[in-house]
């Protein structure tokens, strides 16, 4: 049951990371978009490594009952190294 939450509960991620990846390659006007038109690849696979780096830590909480602040700063490290 806790692995079926936990796999459900990506899923719902990885429609969410869908949408917002598809929101930002549909707005040309961003700033963002248009240094990256050139080649999307980067950004796809960008937006691929922070729903990973989601994804595990989320796995990281539940499975390793990690709390917030412990969570939060591996999240930083991970951001600062990106």
């Amino acid at each position: 049951m806790y692995l079926s939450m936990n796999y459900e509960f990506q899923q719902k991620l990885r429609r969410i990371f869908s949408k917002i990846r598809n929101d930002i390659l549909s707005n040309k006007t961003s700033n963002i978009i248009k240094e990256l038109e050139q080649d999307k690849r980067y950004f796809i696979e960008l937006m691929n490594i922070l729903e990973l780096i989601n994804r595990d830590l989320l796995t990281m909480k539940i499975v390793d009952n990690l709390d917030d602040k412990c969570i939060m700063e591996i999240y930083d490290m991970r951001m600062r190294i990106l």
